[in-house]
C-alpha cells in the first residue's frame, strides 16, 4: 500500500489564503512544481524542510515575487 504524505494544516490554511479555495489549493499541492525540482508539493510535505520549502514557495506567489 502506498504511503500518502498529509501536509500539516498550516500549508492547507496558508495555500487556501493564497488561492481562495480549498480545491484551487488541493489541486496545487498535488501538482508537480517547477520550483520544487518537479515535485509536487504535498509530496515534500513529510518533512519540516519541506514543508519549510512549500511554505517559502506559497509565501512567493502571494508577494509576487519570483519562485
Amino acid at each position: 500500500m502506498a504511503e500518502t504524505t498529509v501536509p500539516p494544516q498550516s500549508v492547507i490554511h496558508l495555500a487556501e489564503e493564497i488561492f481562495g479555495d480549498r480545491d484551487k489549493a488541493i489541486t496545487w499541492l498535488a501538482r508537480p512544481n517547477e520550483a520544487l525540482g518537479g515535485q509536487p508539493p504535498i509530496m515534500l510535505c513529510g518533512t519540516e524542510t519541506g514543508t519549510k520549502q512549500v511554505k517559502r514557495i506559497l509565501h512567493a506567489l502571494d508577494w509576487g515575487g519570483a519562485v
